[in-house]
Protein backbone atom coordinates (compact mmCIF):
# COMPACT_ATOMS: atom_id res chain seq x y z
CA UNK A 1 0.00 0.00 0.00
CA UNK A 2 2.86 2.39 0.82
CA UNK A 3 4.45 1.66 -2.56
CA UNK A 4 1.17 2.34 -4.39
CA UNK A 5 0.60 5.60 -2.52
CA UNK A 6 4.16 6.70 -3.26
CA UNK A 7 4.06 5.80 -6.95
CA UNK A 8 0.69 7.45 -7.53
CA UNK A 9 1.69 10.47 -5.47
CA UNK A 10 4.79 10.89 -7.61
CA UNK A 11 2.51 10.75 -10.64
CA UNK A 12 0.33 13.54 -9.29
CA UNK A 13 -2.42 11.88 -7.24
CA UNK A 14 -2.15 10.68 -3.64
CA UNK A 15 -4.27 7.52 -3.83
CA UNK A 16 -4.12 3.74 -3.84
CA UNK A 17 -5.29 3.68 -7.45
CA UNK A 18 -4.84 6.44 -9.99
CA UNK A 19 -7.64 5.09 -12.18
CA UNK A 20 -9.94 3.21 -9.82
CA UNK A 21 -12.97 5.42 -10.38
CA UNK A 22 -12.80 4.93 -14.15
CA UNK A 23 -12.82 1.15 -13.66
CA UNK A 24 -15.70 1.42 -11.18
CA UNK A 25 -17.62 3.62 -13.63
CA UNK A 26 -17.14 1.03 -16.39
CA UNK A 27 -18.59 -1.61 -14.05
CA UNK A 28 -21.62 0.57 -13.28
CA UNK A 29 -22.08 1.27 -16.99
CA UNK A 30 -22.24 -2.44 -17.73
CA UNK A 31 -24.61 -3.11 -14.83
CA UNK A 32 -26.90 -0.27 -15.96
CA UNK A 33 -27.21 2.29 -13.13
CA UNK A 34 -24.54 4.62 -14.55
CA UNK A 35 -26.27 4.63 -17.95
CA UNK A 36 -29.54 5.65 -16.28
CA UNK A 37 -27.79 8.42 -14.39
CA UNK A 38 -26.03 9.75 -17.49
CA UNK A 39 -29.29 9.78 -19.44
CA UNK A 40 -30.71 12.15 -16.84
CA UNK A 41 -27.55 14.15 -16.12
CA UNK A 42 -26.00 14.68 -19.55
CA UNK A 43 -28.41 17.45 -20.69
CA UNK A 44 -27.41 19.54 -17.65
CA UNK A 45 -23.93 18.37 -16.58
CA UNK A 46 -22.26 17.91 -19.99
CA UNK A 47 -19.75 15.28 -18.88
CA UNK A 48 -17.11 14.41 -21.47
CA UNK A 49 -18.33 10.81 -21.50
CA UNK A 50 -21.77 12.04 -22.59
CA UNK A 51 -20.44 12.33 -26.14
CA UNK A 52 -20.19 8.53 -26.19
CA UNK A 53 -23.45 7.76 -24.40
CA UNK A 54 -25.32 6.63 -27.53
CA UNK A 55 -22.41 4.37 -28.45
CA UNK A 56 -22.37 2.93 -24.92
CA UNK A 57 -26.13 2.30 -24.96
CA UNK A 58 -26.02 0.56 -28.33
CA UNK A 59 -23.03 -1.66 -27.51
CA UNK A 60 -23.65 -5.41 -27.52
CA UNK A 61 -21.19 -7.88 -25.95
CA UNK A 62 -19.16 -9.67 -28.57
CA UNK A 63 -16.95 -12.74 -28.61
CA UNK A 64 -13.35 -12.30 -29.71
CA UNK A 65 -11.66 -15.35 -31.23
CA UNK A 66 -7.89 -15.60 -31.01
CA UNK A 67 -5.84 -17.12 -33.83
CA UNK A 68 -5.42 -20.40 -31.94
CA UNK A 69 -9.19 -20.91 -31.75
CA UNK A 70 -9.80 -19.86 -28.14
CA UNK A 71 -12.33 -17.14 -27.50
CA UNK A 72 -13.10 -14.48 -24.89
CA UNK A 73 -16.12 -12.27 -24.32
CA UNK A 74 -15.63 -8.55 -24.88
CA UNK A 75 -18.07 -7.07 -22.35
CA UNK A 76 -19.19 -3.45 -22.21
CA UNK A 77 -16.81 -2.60 -19.36
CA UNK A 78 -13.86 -4.28 -21.12
CA UNK A 79 -14.69 -2.50 -24.35
CA UNK A 80 -15.02 0.86 -22.56
CA UNK A 81 -11.68 0.50 -20.79
CA UNK A 82 -9.51 -1.15 -23.43
CA UNK A 83 -11.02 -0.60 -26.86
CA UNK A 84 -13.61 2.14 -26.50
CA UNK A 85 -14.13 5.69 -25.27
CA UNK A 86 -11.67 5.81 -22.37
CA UNK A 87 -8.69 6.30 -24.64
CA UNK A 88 -10.47 9.18 -26.44
CA UNK A 89 -11.29 10.68 -23.04
CA UNK A 90 -7.59 10.88 -22.23
CA UNK A 91 -7.08 7.66 -20.30
CA UNK A 92 -7.46 6.72 -16.65
CA UNK A 93 -5.87 9.78 -15.08
CA UNK A 94 -7.63 12.31 -17.29
CA UNK A 95 -11.04 10.73 -16.66
CA UNK A 96 -10.53 10.03 -12.94
CA UNK A 97 -12.11 13.22 -11.56
CA UNK A 98 -15.16 13.04 -13.80
CA UNK A 99 -15.54 9.30 -13.16
CA UNK A 100 -15.44 9.90 -9.38
CA UNK A 101 -18.35 12.34 -9.68
CA UNK A 102 -20.36 10.00 -11.91
CA UNK A 103 -19.79 7.03 -9.59
CA UNK A 104 -20.80 8.96 -6.47
CA UNK A 105 -23.95 10.41 -8.06
CA UNK A 106 -24.92 7.07 -9.58
CA UNK A 107 -24.73 5.34 -6.20
CA UNK A 108 -26.78 8.13 -4.60
CA UNK A 109 -29.38 8.07 -7.37
CA UNK A 110 -29.74 4.30 -7.82
CA UNK A 111 -28.51 2.59 -4.64
CA UNK A 112 -30.82 -0.45 -4.85
CA UNK A 113 -30.03 -1.15 -8.50
CA UNK A 114 -26.32 -0.90 -7.79
CA UNK A 115 -26.67 -3.18 -4.74
CA UNK A 116 -28.59 -5.86 -6.67
CA UNK A 117 -26.00 -5.83 -9.42
CA UNK A 118 -23.18 -6.00 -6.85
CA UNK A 119 -24.69 -9.07 -5.16
CA UNK A 120 -25.10 -10.84 -8.50
CA UNK A 121 -21.54 -10.00 -9.54
CA UNK A 122 -20.17 -11.13 -6.17
CA UNK A 123 -21.91 -14.51 -6.41
CA UNK A 124 -20.57 -14.98 -9.92
CA UNK A 125 -17.07 -14.11 -8.68
CA UNK A 126 -17.35 -16.45 -5.69
CA UNK A 127 -17.76 -19.51 -7.94
CA UNK A 128 -15.28 -18.38 -10.61
CA UNK A 129 -11.84 -19.78 -9.81
CA UNK A 130 -10.73 -21.80 -12.80
CA UNK A 131 -7.10 -21.88 -13.84
CA UNK A 132 -7.46 -20.37 -17.30
CA UNK A 133 -4.30 -20.55 -19.37
CA UNK A 134 -6.10 -19.05 -22.35
CA UNK A 135 -6.18 -15.60 -20.72
CA UNK A 136 -2.49 -14.93 -21.39
CA UNK A 137 -0.76 -18.03 -22.75
CA UNK A 138 -2.11 -17.80 -26.28
CA UNK A 139 -1.09 -16.79 -29.76
CA UNK A 140 -1.52 -13.03 -30.03
CA UNK A 141 -2.17 -11.47 -33.45
CA UNK A 142 0.44 -9.09 -34.90
CA UNK A 143 -1.67 -6.01 -34.18
CA UNK A 144 -2.19 -6.89 -30.48
CA UNK A 145 -0.44 -4.78 -27.84
CA UNK A 146 2.02 -7.48 -26.74
CA UNK A 147 3.14 -8.15 -30.30
CA UNK A 148 3.50 -4.50 -31.29
CA UNK A 149 5.43 -3.75 -28.08
CA UNK A 150 7.94 -6.52 -28.78
CA UNK A 151 8.32 -5.32 -32.37
CA UNK A 152 8.88 -1.68 -31.46
CA UNK A 153 11.06 -2.14 -28.36
CA UNK A 154 13.14 -5.22 -29.11
CA UNK A 155 13.26 -5.20 -32.90
CA UNK A 156 12.62 -7.71 -35.69
CA UNK A 157 15.15 -10.36 -34.59
CA UNK A 158 13.58 -10.80 -31.15
CA UNK A 159 10.10 -10.60 -32.68
CA UNK A 160 10.90 -13.52 -35.01
CA UNK A 161 11.98 -15.61 -32.00
CA UNK A 162 8.74 -14.61 -30.32
CA UNK A 163 6.70 -15.68 -33.35
CA UNK A 164 8.49 -19.05 -33.34
CA UNK A 165 7.79 -19.69 -29.65
CA UNK A 166 5.57 -22.52 -28.41
CA UNK A 167 3.04 -19.95 -27.18
CA UNK A 168 2.66 -18.26 -30.57
CA UNK A 169 2.38 -21.63 -32.29
CA UNK A 170 -0.31 -22.68 -29.81
CA UNK A 171 1.60 -25.68 -28.48
CA UNK A 172 1.78 -27.25 -25.06
CA UNK A 173 -0.86 -25.44 -22.99
CA UNK A 174 -3.85 -27.77 -23.28
CA UNK A 175 -3.04 -29.30 -19.88
CA UNK A 176 -4.42 -26.18 -18.18
CA UNK A 177 -7.96 -27.44 -18.64
CA UNK A 178 -7.09 -30.87 -17.24
CA UNK A 179 -5.52 -29.14 -14.23
CA UNK A 180 -8.93 -27.78 -13.23
CA UNK A 181 -10.36 -31.27 -12.68
CA UNK A 182 -7.57 -31.95 -10.19
CA UNK A 183 -8.26 -28.62 -8.47
CA UNK A 184 -11.99 -29.31 -8.19
CA UNK A 185 -11.38 -32.74 -6.62
CA UNK A 186 -8.97 -31.25 -4.07
CA UNK A 187 -11.40 -28.42 -3.28
CA UNK A 188 -14.37 -30.76 -2.87
CA UNK A 189 -12.41 -33.07 -0.56
CA UNK A 190 -11.15 -30.10 1.46
CA UNK A 191 -14.68 -28.79 1.97
CA UNK A 192 -15.83 -32.16 3.29
CA UNK A 193 -12.85 -32.29 5.67
CA UNK A 194 -13.65 -28.79 6.93
CA UNK A 195 -17.33 -29.56 7.50
CA UNK A 196 -16.59 -32.83 9.32
CA UNK A 197 -13.92 -31.19 11.48
CA UNK A 198 -15.84 -28.04 12.38
CA UNK A 199 -19.13 -29.76 13.19
CA UNK A 200 -17.31 -31.50 16.04
CA UNK A 201 -15.55 -28.31 17.13
CA UNK A 202 -18.33 -25.75 17.05
CA UNK A 203 -17.30 -22.42 18.65
CA UNK A 204 -13.65 -23.51 18.94
CA UNK A 205 -10.70 -21.39 17.84
CA UNK A 206 -10.53 -23.43 14.65
CA UNK A 207 -14.22 -22.72 14.00
CA UNK A 208 -13.86 -18.95 14.45
CA UNK A 209 -10.66 -18.90 12.39
CA UNK A 210 -12.43 -20.65 9.52
CA UNK A 211 -15.36 -18.25 9.77
CA UNK A 212 -12.94 -15.32 9.52
CA UNK A 213 -11.23 -16.73 6.42
CA UNK A 214 -14.64 -17.46 4.85
CA UNK A 215 -15.72 -13.86 5.42
CA UNK A 216 -12.49 -12.62 3.85
CA UNK A 217 -12.98 -14.84 0.77
CA UNK A 218 -16.54 -13.56 0.34
CA UNK A 219 -15.24 -10.03 0.85
CA UNK A 220 -12.67 -10.60 -1.88
CA UNK A 221 -15.44 -11.69 -4.25
CA UNK A 222 -17.50 -8.58 -3.46
CA UNK A 223 -14.53 -6.21 -3.72
CA UNK A 224 -13.12 -7.49 -7.00
CA UNK A 225 -16.46 -7.99 -8.76
CA UNK A 226 -17.83 -4.60 -7.69
CA UNK A 227 -14.74 -2.50 -8.37
CA UNK A 228 -13.68 -4.41 -11.47
CA UNK A 229 -15.18 -7.40 -13.32
CA UNK A 230 -15.86 -10.97 -12.19
CA UNK A 231 -12.82 -12.91 -13.38
CA UNK A 232 -11.43 -16.33 -12.55
CA UNK A 233 -8.00 -14.96 -11.63
CA UNK A 234 -9.38 -12.86 -8.76
CA UNK A 235 -10.86 -15.74 -6.75
CA UNK A 236 -7.97 -18.03 -7.70
CA UNK A 237 -5.79 -15.79 -5.51
CA UNK A 238 -7.66 -16.84 -2.35
CA UNK A 239 -9.38 -20.18 -3.06
CA UNK A 240 -6.20 -22.05 -2.07
CA UNK A 241 -6.95 -21.08 1.55
CA UNK A 242 -9.67 -23.78 1.66
CA UNK A 243 -7.33 -26.78 1.12
CA UNK A 244 -4.66 -25.05 3.23
CA UNK A 245 -6.93 -24.83 6.29
CA UNK A 246 -8.28 -28.35 5.71
CA UNK A 247 -4.72 -29.64 5.51
CA UNK A 248 -3.80 -27.84 8.73
CA UNK A 249 -6.77 -29.35 10.56
CA UNK A 250 -6.04 -32.85 9.24
CA UNK A 251 -2.36 -32.52 10.20
CA UNK A 252 -3.29 -31.29 13.68
CA UNK A 253 -5.63 -34.26 14.11
CA UNK A 254 -2.92 -36.75 13.13
CA UNK A 255 -0.33 -35.01 15.29
CA UNK A 256 -2.70 -35.07 18.28
CA UNK A 257 -3.26 -38.81 17.96
CA UNK A 258 0.47 -39.46 17.65
CA UNK A 259 1.10 -37.41 20.79
CA UNK A 260 -1.56 -39.35 22.71
CA UNK A 261 -0.03 -42.66 21.63
CA UNK A 262 3.42 -41.42 22.63
CA UNK A 263 2.20 -40.55 26.13
CA UNK A 264 0.69 -44.00 26.46
CA UNK A 265 3.98 -45.56 25.44
CA UNK A 266 2.70 -46.89 22.14
CA UNK A 267 5.38 -46.44 19.44
CA UNK A 268 4.20 -45.48 15.98
CA UNK A 269 5.60 -47.20 12.92
CA UNK A 270 2.78 -46.51 10.49
CA UNK A 271 -0.72 -47.95 10.10
CA UNK A 272 -0.67 -51.74 10.13
CA UNK A 273 2.99 -51.90 11.17
CA UNK A 274 4.46 -54.82 13.17
CA UNK A 275 3.99 -53.14 16.55
CA UNK A 276 0.35 -52.46 15.79
CA UNK A 277 -0.20 -56.23 15.66
CA UNK A 278 1.48 -56.98 19.00
CA UNK A 279 -0.79 -58.02 21.91
CA UNK A 280 -1.72 -55.03 24.04
CA UNK A 281 -0.51 -52.53 21.44
CA UNK A 282 -3.80 -50.67 21.54
CA UNK A 283 -4.38 -50.91 25.29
Amino acid sequence: MAALFTANGYGGRWALSSGGSAIFMARLLEDGPAVKYLEQACPQRHFAVCAYLDEIKSYHPSTFTFPDGRSAENTLSSWFLYAGPLDQLGGYRAEEAEASTIVANTLLSYPLSALRAAIGNAFQQLVSFRTVGGVSLLAYPEWYGVSTAIQSVFGPVVYEHYRDSRQMRGLGFGWYEALNYFHFVILGGSLMVLIAYLVRRFKSRAFYGTVLVTILMIGNAFTMSILSNPAHRYQCRVIWLVPLIAGCFASAQIAGRLKQNHRRGVPYDGPGGPRAQEPGANS
